[in-house]
């Protein structure tokens, strides 16, 4: 079987609430209120990342935190940490590999799963996203899921499709080349990926201008 001849499945899942949602474990009083996270842009505090709560208050990141607070006198701030919030992402996509040895990241909130070639080991493409959002539910953590052939497109999918908040799946059919074979794009990493999925074990190039289409920056997590 040629490397062209195996369509690949990118499984893009979207942490919507990441950045509250890992502080929520130490901050058990941010759990049932409008919790945000603030930094310094200009002089002043904005805030950065918000839960659900807060964005069903009315507060949204780049609001000047004093706004926020006369919004919502009742929500709780922390600092924002981004370079935490990557560290946490580096140990859920390593978190991943039970279920594909290819995982990448795409921070600040998202990881890219190729999952061609392994789906079927849990029963398909469905079921394994399944598997993916109930394992992240039981960290306590929302997310949604979606699948396509490229990384572009799952990326767009999970953060703007129709998938409804619960993270339903959405399932696109691989696309067919010029040549007639199916598309089989990478999960990337610089521009390509090494890894392994079933036999393949060669590096897949990735076309950066889809990936710039929807402004996704993505590289591999490596074990």
């Amino acid at each position: 079987m040629t490397l062209r001849s195996l369509s690949r499945r990118i499984l893009a899942v979207w942490l919507p609430w990441w950045a509250t949602e890992r502080l929520t474990r130490r901050r058990p009083e941010a759990r049932e209120r409008p919790f945000v996270t603030v930094s310094e842009v200009r002089g002043r505090m904005v805030v950065d990342a918000t839960n659900l709560l807060a964005r069903k208050a009315g507060l949204s990141p780049g609001m000047p935190l004093a706004d926020a607070r006369a919004v919502e006198p009742n929500m709780v701030a922390a600092p924002a940490d981004p370079a935490g919030d990557l560290r946490a992402l580096e140990s859920l996509g390593r978190w991943a590999f039970r279920f594909t040895p290819r995982v990448a990241l795409s921070p600040p909130d998202t990881l890219f799963l190729d999952v061609g070639g392994c789906a079927h080991l849990f029963g398909g493409e469905e079921a394994l996203a399944t598997k993916v959002r109930e394992g992240l539910n039981g960290f306590g953590l929302a997310s949604r899921t979606a699948l396509a052939g490229t990384p572009g497109a799952a990326w767009a999918l999970s953060h703007y499709g129709s998938n409804g908040a619960g993270g339903t799946t959405t399932a696109l059919p691989p696309v067919a080349g010029p040549d007639g074979t199916k598309d089989a794009p990478a999960v990337v990493g610089g521009g390509q990926v090494k890894g392994r999925v079933g036999p393949l074990s060669q590096p897949v190039p990735v076309p950066r201008e889809l990936l710039a289409e929807v402004g996704v920056g993505t590289r591999r997590l490596g074990r």
